[in-house]
Order: C-alpha cells, then structure tokens, then sequence
C-alpha cells in the first residue's frame, strides 16, 4: 500500500512538472553569451517559477503526504503521538555541551552580581523543556531527558545561591495542558500555573495592587512548528489539528489610588524570551494577578534569554536604579547552546 501511495504520488508529481515545462516561454532563444554568463538559467527559472501549476498545492501535498505516511515532517520538528510536535532543539545534544552549560551558568552567576551591586534581587525562573513535561506524547527519548538537563542546572544556580523558581515542578504537578501541541511555547495556563507557583513560593514580592481577569475569546491557532509540515492551505485536514488558544484580559481595578498624576513608581522587572514577550501566553498578565504589583516588562522574542538581559543591563530604568528586584525567565534547553560571542 505504501509503494502504491508513494507511486502515485511520484507519478503526480511527473505530470505536473512536465505540464508547466510544456507552459515554458518557446519563443526564448539565448545567446551563448547568455548561456555563459547564467542569463539563460535565471530567465528560465524565472519562466519555470511564473508558470508551474500547482506549486504550493504540491508543496502542501507532499508534506501530508510525509507526515501521513511517514510521520515525519521537514528538519527541526520530531514529531511525537497524538499529533503533538516538538522543536529538534530539545533533542540535539552539542559536543560541547558541558562547557556550554559551564559558561552559560558563569553567566547568570555573573547577572546576578550585577543586579546585587545595585542592591537589586534576582529571581531565576527557569522554565522545563516541552519534552519533558509532555512525556507521554513523545516516541523517542532525548539526550536532554537522559542526562537530566533541568535538574542538573537546577542544583548548579542553587548550589551557586541563585534565587529559584522550579518551574517544572509546577508544572508537572498541575493536571492542565501545559504546552501547546503545536507550538514550541506554553499554554496560557501553563504560564498561570508557574506565576501563582512563584508568588506562593515568594511572599515577599506581593503588593497591594488588584487585578481581575476575564477569559476573552477562544481561537484556533496554528502553532510555530506547523512551519515543518506545511500542509496549509490544501492539505490542513491531513496534518496535525490546530490548538485552541484561549485569551484574557487582566486589569488593574485600583487605579484611583495612583496619586495626583496617576504616576506610579513600577520597581519590579520582567527579563526574558517569547515565553514572556509574546501576548499570547500572558505570563506578564499572570504574574501581576499572582502577585497584586504591576511589572515593566524587558523580555524580547527570537533572541533568546541573555541577550534581552544584555540590553536591560544597559537600559536607562536599571542604570537609573527604578528596579528593587527582577524576574529573569530562562528555558533550560538554551544552556546546551554555546553563549554568543557579544556576551562572552
């Protein structure tokens, strides 16, 4: 059934390509000049990317077809049970793992007497990979799992005396969908379940603001690894089902109580990755429900954990001395990566 399948998929795929060569411009004629130089190969590409049939259809058929038949999608993704996917990045283990842990935990250390000369308080929260925490729903192990990243870079800020949130435990003690199927990031709720774990475990940050949240809206969303199997727009129903995301609204409910001016002095800051940049996730909204105290928030998408606590080192609020204590949001399978240069 299988050869029978991948044949007539092949012999689609022959069809089509020899339709749009059929379509190719036949009045051309190049020169050998042209032919020398790579005028003739760009203008028939170009002629080829003008006229082939079906391109996208048979982009988005083909990786149905790999995901159907295979299970499998392009690099980047493994693909677990239960249509669950997750990032190739919690399953590659680098050579140089050891010394990039190593450096990479010199690094927070170093953060952290930073923030100390100021008289600022540091709280690490350092987030589980998805791997982990969906177990059940992966068919291989990973190298991450096996040599226990998490709880071995746990034990290394604790034993180094670095403030703590153990955000996996947390996690994985709570009977909510913690990550999304789809995506490499977490659930809204999932975000929730760590913030109201942080403020239990750290009373001495609460505050006197109030805050009330609503649930919104709920969509249907289509997570970042579906970029690996790209079975949209003709072939969605034979690909992994989207997400249903949901959405809040959380707002302060006390501001007649800040001041003349309606200032307020925010001494608490939010450093960190998409986990915490990206709206979608409202972990900036969880946290000042869980805490009653509103927050500036510092964290940056697409660059990981250091670099967006780089630029809030030099930032004019921390050099001007605004913040008293700082949250630093940092996914344990960026340690395996090597520190980059500009932070080294």
């Amino acid at each position: 059934m299988l050869r029978i399948n991948a044949g007539l998929f092949i012999s689609l795929i022959t069809m089509c390509f020899l339709g749009s060569v059929s379509h190719l411009h036949s009045d051309t004629h190049f020169s050998a000049k042209d032919i020398v130089q790579g005028k003739a190969a760009l203008t028939l590409e170009n002629q080829y990317q003008e006229t082939l049939p079906l391109k996208d259809w048979l982009v988005s058929g083909w990786a149905a077809f790999r995901y159907k038949v295979f299970n499998e999608g392009r690099e980047g993704v493994v693909v677990g049970s239960q249509q669950w996917l997750f990032t190739k990045e919690e399953y590659d283990w680098p050579v140089t793992v050891n010394s990039n842990i190593a450096d990479n935990i010199k690094y927070i250390n170093e953060v952290e007497q930073k923030l100390a000369d100021k008289n600022v308080e540091l709280l690490v929260v350092l987030l589980p990979e998805k791997v982990s925490i969906e177990a059940d729903n992966r068919v291989r192990q990973s190298d991450h799992i096996t040599f226990n990243l998490y709880n071995r870079v746990y034990q290394e800020l604790l034993q180094n005396h670095i403030a703590i949130v153990d955000a996996s435990e947390a996690m994985a003690s709570s009977n909510q969908q913690m990550f999304l199927r789809t995506d490499t990031h977490w659930t809204p709720e999932g975000a929730n379940v760590v913030a109201k774990y942080l403020a239990a475990a750290h009373g001495n940050m609460m505050g006197s603001d109030e805050f009330q949240v609503t649930l919104t809206d709920t969509e249907l969303y289509r997570g970042d690894l579906l970029n690996y199997i790209p079975v949209a727009p003709y072939f969605t129903e034979m690909g992994p089902k989207a997400d249903e995301l949901q959405h809040y609204e959380v707002v302060k409910v006390n501001e007649e109580s800040l001041g003349l001016f309606g200032d307020v002095s925010i001494d608490l800051a939010l450093v960190g990755t998409s986990y915490s940049a990206n709206a979608n996730w409202h972990f900036v909204d969880f946290i000042k429900l869980a805490l009653n105290r509103d927050l500036a928030n510092f964290a940056e998408e697409g660059l990981g954990p250091f670099r967006p606590m780089e630029s809030f080192l030099t930032s004019d609020p921390f050099v001007n001395e605004e913040f008293s204590q700082v949250i630093w949001e940092i996914p344990v399978r960026f340690l395996v990566q090597p520190l980059t240069d500009e932070i080294k």
